[in-house]
């Protein structure tokens, strides 16, 4: 994922310009900018790619970790 002009993105109301990975991209990372004690995912990384994936769930298990 990676948006050409960063911040200034134009991702239409609500994000209706965005992927369902991206979605689930911003869900994942507001959810764990929020520091919650306990984080429910169900099938958190169901729209996004391999090998995009992977780095997500190595992600958030050394979040686990610490």
């Amino acid at each position: 994922m990676g948006f050409k002009t960063q911040y200034n993105t134009i991702v239409g109301e609500e994000g209706v310009k965005l992927l369902g990975s991206e979605h689930q991209y911003i869900a994942i990372t507001r959810a764990i900018f929020k520091n919650p004690k306990i984080l429910f995912l169900d099938e958190a990384t169901s729209a996004v790619d391999n090998l995009t994936e992977v780095p997500i769930h190595k992600s958030l298990k050394s979040q686990a970790e610490d």
